[in-house]
């Protein structure tokens, strides 16, 4: 998969349009506009603020190798999955343990 097929597929589960990712970035409409046709090569530096911004790893958005996300989550999961993952990753085993228990009462 080329690199503007990468940059797609993250900027379509973070759910973000190319203005929204534009904004995030700090970049112009047509800057982005031409990463998405694969018109401009996508820097260190800017794959480094998409994984800042969505969690995908930097290595994998420039060459499609290594880790999927920059935290090791499993792959496939959209980014809303990943983001829910990733916090509730940092909460101690007894709060992870009451909010599945709160989770399986709420959804019976």
């Amino acid at each position: 998969m080329k690199t503007h097929r990468r940059i797609r597929q993250i900027i379509h589960d973070a759910d973000l349009d190319q203005i929204q990712l534009s904004k995030m970035l700090g970049r112009s409409k047509r800057y982005i506009a031409m990463l998405f046709r694969d018109k401009r090569e996508v820097s260190k530096e800017l794959a480094l603020a998409i994984e800042a911004l969505t969690g995908y790893s930097h290595k994998w958005i420039l060459t499609g190798k290594g880790a999927l996300t920059a935290d090791e989550l499993p792959e496939g999961l959209h980014f809303n999955e990943r983001q829910l993952l990733k916090l509730f990753r940092t909460y101690p085993r007894a709060l992870q343990e009451a909010l599945l228990q709160l989770m399986t009462v709420m959804l019976k």
